[in-house]
């Protein structure tokens, strides 16, 4: 195709630039509809319960006012990453597990007429069996992963929140979205004609903003996309910086919606916003993530007990530390390797190993 008149198939009504208002984002938040991306319906794996909650809330409110979608395709592509969240969650457990430590034997029975010799000997049997605990906790911790299925935390907090009339499609078949999607390529026209190159699933964005768009035409409403996803061809780049959503997104949602207004955000701008006029309701948390904060906390504490009393030993302050495997001093650092992915509470797995 010919793309000398390219310019003129990005905007084909250059009329519609002097027609349009000025819109304050304050005022589209007060009646526009949210439709959630793919990556910020992944998005809540990696924060903690506290936040999850926050979030619930979020969606709770907006929901309660039929102002919340899901493209049909986003859902897709959480349903296909989602695994692979819980996949990489099982292996940093199952990682640790295989990286616990060891302690070494200490036989020496010449040294039995020392008293250090048998506060040694009962000091490695006391890390030796709370290490034992560490590994049979993780174990159950592994166990409860496994047996999520579709009931971690941030899956069913969708089903409590959403249902059918939450997800939204698109009547178009897969030939004809093919041949607008090739065309929209050509003629260099965004979103998503820049993953053409991706062998899966680069019509994915293509398929989503139709579906913004069906939204906004069906419910003649202004509509604000929550997205992590910053490339250009949805917003605006200066320096590498994300500065607004891209002018022909929102051209073309003014022409294809009769005049109403798109705006591309981030999650966290979205939550900013929004968290400021939810009220407080009822904490819902889900019982197995209550039940792993608890085996941790319990642990943490058995573990740095032992160790401070080890390193507070008034007849014998100091240890050789060769007797101690050099691995158990590396627990903190596993640990919070943990609690980074989990994304727990901060007062769970910390180890003051000074």
């Amino acid at each position: 195709m010919d793309n000398q008149f390219i310019y003129r198939r990005k905007f084909p009504d250059p009329r519609t630039i002097f027609n349009r208002s000025q819109v304050e984002i304050d005022d589209l938040f007060e009646n526009a509809i949210f439709i959630l991306d793919a990556n910020v319906l992944l998005a809540p794996f990696q924060i903690g319960k506290d936040n999850l909650e926050k979030i619930h809330k979020v969606y709770s409110h907006l929901n309660k006012e039929n102002r919340i979608f899901i493209p049909e395709h986003a859902l897709l592509e959480f349903y296909n990453n989602r695994s692979i969240k819980i996949s990489d969650l099982f292996t940093v457990i199952d990682k640790y597990l295989s990286e616990l430590p060891s302690i070494k034997e200490f036989n020496y029975p010449i040294l039995e007429q020392l008293t250090a010799y048998s506060e040694i000997l009962m000091y490695r049997s006391e890390i030796s069996e709370k290490v034992k605990k560490y590994k049979d906790s993780l174990n159950k911790l592994k166990d409860g992963v496994t047996n999520w299925n579709w009931s971690d935390p941030v899956t069913m907090m969708y089903k409590e929140v959403f249902s059918e009339k939450n997800i939204i499609s698109i009547e178009e078949d897969e030939k004809s979205l093919i041949e607008e999607y090739t065309k929209r390529i050509t003629n260099e026209i965004p979103p998503g004609n820049r993953d053409s190159a991706k062998s899966n699933n680069s019509i994915g964005d293509f398929i989503i903003w139709k579906t913004i768009i069906k939204i906004g035409k069906d419910l003649k409403t202004n509509v604000v996309f929550v997205s992590n996803d910053e490339k250009n061809d949805w917003m605006l780049k200066g320096n590498k910086k994300s500065i607004s959503t891209r002018y022909e997104l929102i051209d073309e949602f003014f022409r294809e919606t009769g005049g109403f207004n798109f705006l591309s955000i981030t999650y966290d701008n979205f939550l900013k916003r929004q968290g400021l006029i939810v009220e407080e309701i009822e904490n819902k948390r889900n019982i197995r993530t209550i039940n792993i904060e608890s085996i941790l906390q319990k642990l943490n504490h058995s573990f740095l007990m032992l160790l401070n009393e080890i390193n507070s030993n008034e007849e014998h302050p100091h240890i050789d530390s060769d007797i101690l495997d050099p691995e158990i001093y590396e627990f903190n650092d596993t640990l919070n390797r943990i609690k980074d992915t989990i994304s727990f509470s901060d007062e769970i797995l910390l180890f003051d190993m000074k």
